[in-house]
């Protein structure tokens, strides 16, 4: 696939034409330079960030990515690092009697719900339970694994899980890490990074051979050559190793002149004034005394070096150039003759080729949750939330049923229309229905769920009643 952001003759260009390239052609379709600054020189070890990428200057005041961070947010250029998510945006826990949910940043929590108590507030479930907790029941509230105290009155934490995604319901413990924070290694030729949830190890890239992976430096590096690459190290003919990290003599020709890498073989004769050969990204010509080879240009790399037409093509693409096809992010390969898939991105919005990055998704694919007393569902593009409908009070916002409750069961309140009238909040939550009129002088009193203020018995009760 050839980048559409370009377009160039077959003629000589230098690399470095196309770092102005940087252009969106289609809804899905976006083409920018991860490459040189555009000349702008950087002092070495500062650090900025571009988007989530935490970038760091080399020693030859050039721009490389140093990390690539959970979000935006979380990538710290003051610092020259990307901060720990607090959480993921799946996450739950109480503070208290509030329903809490984790920020998309990923760098705090904010309020969802506030429940009628402590104890019924469920983080596991992630919405406000009917009824408070049983005695020894056990919720996962962010990273605390919590088990419902004696009295009913709240939650104790037992343990502290070392991520929300390791605290475990079922077994009552906290599973024990895959890894460590920011560790990375190498699975053959693909460099992987620990997840936030540290649960497992994600693709970070895809290294041209395991030799070219680098855990240490969290990236990869760049290789010395590709298989099936020749050149001639004066008469000596040679080709690309196994581990593309140098060069192996395959063959000793009589002399810089027989030595032909475009063949590749060591001629009989020495070359002619005209003969072209490519020697590795070197065009050469044989020179007028054919005692050896002189080089006439450099190309962008092996692959575009052109003894036939006598020149160096034009590259597709720049180093560390990305784009997005649809979900896909592709990077330009080693060769710079296309864009090869790096990763497929869960949703085309979640590809963001500026950043060189794979976005994490705000929310799950048709995820309820509550925004205060706003009822929102996950949108499309899993990059935030559609407002479903807004409830009467936060408390009535139920992401488990995923609807505005009318009231909250077992809740007392005098009816509006009638004040000596005690109605509660039936338990399928649709509304109220008449429990019992007080008669005066008693009056109706929802926090004691009954007629208060005479001896007698202080009303009559509803035929509906329980």
């Amino acid at each position: 696939m050839k980048s559409p952001c370009c377009r160039f003759d077959w003629v000589l260009v230098s690399a470095f034409a196309l770092a102005a390239c940087d252009e969106v052609v289609g809804d899905d379709f976006f083409v920018a330079d991860k490459g040189a600054d555009g000349g702008a020189a950087c002092v070495p070890d500062e650090s900025r960030c571009s988007g989530a990428v935490l970038e760091r200057c080399t020693p030859l005041s050039q721009w490389e990515t140093a990390q690539i961070c959970s979000t935006e947010a979380l990538c710290d250029a003051v610092a020259g690092q990307c901060s720990q998510p607090i959480c993921q945006a799946s996450d739950r826990r109480c503070n208290g009697a509030d329903l809490e949910t984790c920020r998309p940043e990923q760098n705090g929590w904010v309020k969802a719900a506030t429940c009628a108590s402590a104890a019924h507030c469920n983080a596991s479930l992630g919405a406000c339970a009917e009824m408070p907790c049983a005695a020894g029941q056990v919720q996962c509230s962010g990273p605390e694994l919590q088990t419902c105290k004696a009295d009913q009155l709240g939650w104790a934490t037992t343990t502290m899980c070392a991520t929300p995604a390791l605290c475990d319901v079922a077994t009552k413990s906290c599973k024990p890490p895959a890894c460590s924070v920011n560790q990375y290694r190498c699975n053959g030729a693909n460099l992987e990074k620990c997840n936030d949830a540290r649960s497992d190890f994600t693709l970070v890239q895809t290294c041209s051979g395991p030799a070219q992976c680098d855990p240490a430096a969290m990236k990869c590096n760049a290789a010395a050559c590709k298989p099936g690459d020749r050149r001639c190290d004066g008469a000596a003919l040679q080709t690309c190793n196994s581990t593309q990290t140098g060069w192996t003599t395959v063959e000793t020709c009589a002399t810089a002149a027989h030595c032909n890498a475009s063949q590749p073989t060591c001629m009989a004769t020495p070359c002619r004034t005209g003969d072209y050969q490519c020697s590795a990204a070197e065009l050469q010509a044989c020179n007028t005394g054919q005692t050896g080879w002189t080089t006439v240009s450099t190309c962008a790399s092996p692959s575009l070096c052109d003894a036939i037409g006598k020149k160096c093509q034009p590259p597709a693409c720049s180093p560390n150039q990305y784009m997005c096809s649809g979900a896909d992010l592709l990077v330009c390969n080693a060769t710079r003759t296309d864009f090869m898939k790096v990763s497929t991105c869960a949703t085309p919005a979640l590809c963001s080729a500026a950043e060189g990055v794979c976005k994490a998704a705000t929310c799950a694919v048709s995820q309820v949750a509550c925004m205060g007393a706003q009822l929102a569902v996950c949108n499309a593009t899993r990059t935030g939330w559609d407002v479903k409908a807004t409830c009467g009070a936060p408390e009535l916002c139920d992401p488990v049923q995923e609807k505005c409750l009318a009231c909250l069961a077992g809740k007392y309140r005098c009816s509006p229309s009638q004040p000596l009238v005690l109605e509660r909040c039936k338990a399928d939550q649709t509304g109220f229905e008449t429990v019992k009129t007080c008669a005066p002088p008693s009056q109706c009193n929802p926090a004691a769920g009954d007629c208060v203020g005479s001896s007698s018995d202080g009303g009559t009760a509803d035929a509906r009643s329980d």
